[in-house]
């Protein structure tokens, strides 16, 4: 099962993600990784392609206003695209559902493998004040961000690469 992919143009065709960069935020605290997507999506000029139809996703729609046009209809994870950059921006401005998380990041992940995606880069933030002090030490030492990039075609001993390199999975 996968995430379902709406064009807003009969004739795109999803094999032009084929060996994009895929980025998309995570919907956490402070919107940080969505402004950046939009950052991205503005300083860029990227057209929106479509839609992600997924349950998973509350629904969400509103107006945008770019400064290129009169504006337009935004819905809740909008797939933009830059044939000169190989880049697939996914904006998603609404929440997963808690319950569904897992499932969908399995959905999305699916998707951008069946239209040929090379790599997923997640932009986040990590929220000092949930973590650990012990946690906490470490990511003041190593500097304000880390950085863990896997492709979508991982090979199965990438979560214990990421462990080497001091990049596990952060709590």
């Amino acid at each position: 099962e996968m995430s379902n992919f709406v064009s807003r143009n009969a004739e795109w065709k999803s094999s032009s993600f084929k060996g994009c960069t895929f980025i998309l935020p995570d919907v956490s605290r402070g919107n940080v990784g969505q402004l950046a997507v939009d950052l991205i999506i503005s300083t860029l000029k990227l057209d929106c392609v479509g839609f992600i139809d997924d349950q998973a996703v509350l629904p969400a729609v509103g107006w945008e206003f770019d400064g290129r046009s009169e504006g337009r209809l935004c819905l809740n994870i909008e797939v933009f695209y830059s044939e000169a950059y190989r880049i697939c921006v996914i904006q998603q401005r609404a929440p997963v559902v808690r319950s569904e998380t897992a499932a969908f990041a399995k959905r999305l992940l699916s998707w951008a493998h069946s239209v040929g995606g090379s790599d997923i880069l997640v932009l986040s933030t990590l929220p000092a004040d949930l973590m650990e002090d012990a946690r906490l030490g470490v990511v003041a030492s190593s500097g304000p961000r880390r950085l863990a990039a896997v492709r979508v075609n991982a090979p199965p001993d990438t979560a214990k690469r990421l462990d080497e390199l001091g990049w596990g999975g952060l709590s």
